[in-house]
């Protein structure tokens, strides 16, 4: 990896050391090392390397049709600190999360349920996440602030969300290759809404195609893709 003021070069990691958080180590240190911008390029067809970036805070400013010594399509990433607003707007209620490695936390939320980071405090282990649909979560690194009680593992016991995504078939492959063990899925369930009697006449039905997954030190949470 090479650093010139915000431009960051070559930020690989060796096929064999990848997903050991060597990545995120690296762009760590690039973030520490130019905290207000940073920019790099990658192939158009590096859909891995992409997604990690958009997953931590980059956004696609730029693309290119193989202007490159490689002659591949690319397209330029840019980071400006430690993020923004989530695109979608603020959420109308948002979770926020105690976990006890932030790290580990983000990758599983980030590479396995397609989370993306719409900004982070790294002072204080915290991160802010959104998927395109609107969801938001927000994890905080346990520091003893706000903990009125003992915490046991596996946290959240007894607490349950519901993400609703465009596509849940990304996410339960992203599971399925990492062999994170799902608690329950793919399953059709259905549900009805009414106004007014059950059997009214203008209720309606519709299914959803449902996965529950194990979320790392907290309960199991459903994601489900409605259907009309």
């Amino acid at each position: 990896m090479l650093i010139d003021g915000a431009d960051l070069d070559h930020p690989y990691v060796r096929p064999g050391w990848q997903r050991r958080r060597i990545g995120l180590a690296l762009l760590t240190t690039a973030e520490a090392l130019s905290p207000q911008r940073l920019e790099l390029w990658t192939f158009q067809r590096n859909t891995n390397a992409r997604a990690f970036d958009e997953a931590h805070g980059f956004r696609a400013v730029a693309y290119t049709d193989e202007c490159n010594e490689e002659n591949e399509p690319d397209v330029k990433y840019e980071w400006t600190g430690f993020g923004a607003p989530p695109k979608s707007g603020w959420a109308k209620l948002v979770p926020e999360l105690l976990v006890s490695d932030i790290g580990t936390s983000l990758k599983f939320r980030c590479d396995r349920l397609g989370f993306a980071i719409a900004y982070r405090r790294p002072e204080e282990a915290f991160a802010y996440l959104e998927r395109p649909e609107g969801v938001q979560i927000m994890l905080s690194q346990r520091s003893g602030k706000w903990e009125t009680a003992p915490r046991d593992r596996a946290y959240g016991r007894g607490a349950m969300f519901q993400v609703y995504v465009t596509s849940i078939e990304p996410v339960q492959r992203s599971l399925e290759t990492a062999g994170w063990p799902l608690y329950v899925g793919p399953a059709r369930c259905g549900a009805r809404s009414a106004i007014g009697r059950r059997d009214s006449a203008r209720s309606s039905c519709r299914t959803q195609t449902v996965i529950w997954s194990w979320s790392p030190m907290i309960s199991a949470r459903p994601l489900s893709q409605a259907r009309p």
